[in-house]
């Protein structure tokens, strides 16, 4: 009986292990719009648009803060940006402040940063805010989630949203080297939109 017990627990297991970590590709076509203007970074957002070039629903940014506004993450939401205004208008986009996550960054900054920006004793959050740290000057936001695993590739809150950062990073770093996307201070050009 036990063995039975094993084998059917093992079985639902992978079951389960299946259905939440598939991989679910978003593709589609983007363009990269200001965000929130600070006296030393301006922060984008990525926004799906389109055949025609006509946004479709919300930012990736503004979809990411809508998700968590309205619920036991309100606090946090409202620290993470909280960071990501003081950095915009006392620091700048250092690399310190940012998390690496393999080809994209990510937000918040490491606790101890995190809770010296925000002058508080523990600012330890679960939420991952997806980015790309192009300068000190441009960011580019885009989604995260509730980070409940030690890996955002294990995570099934935060692994769709890493991997669509990543390939968004890549994309964009081509994009800069090719010079189809212009960066002049905290100006950032792109005329063309970016397929994902």
């Amino acid at each position: 009986m036990f063995t039975n017990f094993n084998a059917v627990f093992l079985e639902i297991h992978l079951k389960v292990n299946y259905f939440e970590f598939r991989k679910v590709i978003k593709v589609g076509y983007y363009t990269i719009n200001e965000f929130q203007t600070y006296e030393k970074v301006t922060y984008y957002t990525l926004q799906e648009v389109d055949e025609e070039g006509e946004p479709i629903g919300d930012s990736e940014t503004d979809n990411f803060m809508k998700r968590f506004m309205n619920t036991k993450y309100r606090s946090n939401i409202q620290k993470l940006f909280k960071s990501i205004e003081i950095i915009g208008k006392e620091y700048g986009a250092l690399d310190r402040f940012f998390r690496h996550e393999q080809s994209a960054h990510g937000l918040p900054p490491p606790t101890s940063l995190f809770s010296t920006i925000l002058n508080v004793s523990d600012a330890k959050i679960p939420l991952r805010l997806y980015c790309l740290r192009v300068t000190e000057e441009v960011v580019i936001l885009f989604n995260g989630g509730n980070k409940t695993a030690a890996r955002a590739q294990d995570c099934p809150n935060v692994a769709p949203h890493f991997n669509f950062a990543n390939r968004a990073a890549n994309s964009i770093d081509q994009l800069i080297l090719s010079r189809d996307i212009q960066i002049n201070g905290q100006d950032l050009e792109c005329s063309e939109t970016i397929e994902l």
